[in-house]
C-alpha cells in the first residue's frame, strides 16, 4: 500500500493511463516499497539549521480551512523549528 492504493491499484492506474500494461506486479511492489523507504527517511531527516523565510513561516501560521484563526503575531524562527 503506498498512500492507500494497492499494488493492484498502482498497476491498474498505470496500465490506464498508457493504455497498456506498462510494469508487473513485482516491479510495482518494489517501486511502493522504495517510495515508502524515500517517505520515512524524509520524514524522519534531521531540520536543525534549516532557516525558515517570513513566507514560509506565514504558511505554518496560517489557520486552515474550518478552523479557527488566532490573532496574528510574528513567531521567530527558533519558535517555528522548535514547534
Amino acid at each position: 500500500m503506498l498512500r492507500g492504493l494497492s499494488v493492484g491499484d498502482v498497476e491498474a492506474a498505470l496500465a490506464e493511463t498508457f493504455d497498456e500494461p506498462m510494469v508487473s506486479k513485482p516491479t510495482v511492489s518494489r517501486i511502493c516499497e522504495q517510495a515508502r523507504e524515500r517517505y520515512r527517511a524524509w520524514c524522519d531527516r534531521r531540520l536543525d539549521g534549516i532557516t525558515m523565510t517570513p513566507r514560509a513561516v506565514a504558511e505554518i501560521e496560517r489557520p486552515r480551512r474550518g478552523q479557527a484563526s488566532e490573532p496574528a503575531r510574528s513567531s521567530t524562527t527558533e519558535e517555528v523549528i522548535a514547534a
